[in-house]
């Protein structure tokens, strides 16, 4: 039997936060489990991109030629019964057009394998995540990495950022991400690469210790964690896409909140 003393025990000693684990980026993004930030930033503080996300969503849907057709063509009962994944890649050729390729994965896995060119021609992934699986309604970390990996790909080969997103499709609706801060999420890529059980756990959040997980809890989870990503959530209004909403988690109610784009 072990005896207490009743003392207090003696305070854990935490090192301090010193350079080079600490990011010269304001914005340093990701922290470890003492609370120091980590990770050194491989860029200089770029502002984030100009524009309004919210309406570049709308602009890549409208304007690509094939794209909304195919997404309405993959939002069917009969693709969300299935038990693989169906999806697109979006790329532009030499002369800046888009193409929409499809891409499917294989029957009993839930994962789509997409090869991203090194010249950064991809702007975009789309993808079913179909339903009688343990699959997310919305994005998983591993679609971040995909995600990670059309934006690095394009932000490093100087190319233009406007038309990149990354869109899910479930039984909860038509979602797509965008980048707000590239910096940001260039960084959170590289902590992905190297860090990426702890970056998992904290895209994922308390949702592996909850039980009887709904797709609600999910959805908000991913809704509170995408900003650390630089990232910015959207849903469609309606299975034709004719707008957008901003999905925005709020801290002060513990709830999620769809603002209308337009």
């Amino acid at each position: 039997m072990c005896e207490s003393t009743g003392a207090n025990p003696p305070p854990v000693t935490t090192p301090p936060c010193t350079t080079p684990s600490v990011p010269t980026n304001p914005q340093p993004g990701f922290t470890d489990e003492n609370g120091c930030p980590i990770g050194e930033p491989s860029l200089p503080n770029y502002p984030p991109t100009k524009g309004n996300p919210c309406e570049k969503v709308k602009n890549i849907t409208d304007n690509t030629t094939g794209l909304k057709d195919k997404i309405k063509s993959l939002n069917t009962p009969a693709n969300l019964a299935l038990n693989y994944e169906r999806g697109a890649i979006v790329a532009d050729n030499a002369q800046g057009e888009s193409a929409v390729t499809p891409i499917d994965g294989n029957p009993n896995e839930t994962f789509i394998n997409v090869l991203t060119p090194p010249t950064g021609e991809q702007t975009a992934f789309i993808h079913t995540h179909f339903e009688g699986s343990d699959m997310s309604p919305i994005f998983s970390f591993d679609d971040l990495g995909v995600f990670d990996a059309i934006h690095f790909q394009r932000f490093t080969n100087n190319k233009p950022l406007d038309k990149l997103t990354i869109m899910v499709i479930s039984k909860e609706g038509i979602f797509a991400l965008r980048v707000d801060n590239s910096t940001r999420f260039y960084n959170a890529g590289g902590e992905m690469m190297t860090n990426g059980e702890f970056m998992r756990n904290k895209f994922n959040g308390d949702l592996q210790e909850k039980v009887n997980v709904t797709y609600g809890d999910v959805i908000k989870q991913v809704a509170k964690v995408l900003p650390e990503f630089g990232l910015s959530l959207y849903k469609a209004t309606d299975d034709q896409l004719n707008s957008w909403n901003k999905v925005v988690y709020d801290p002060a109610t513990d709830t999620v909140n769809e603002i209308p784009c337009n």
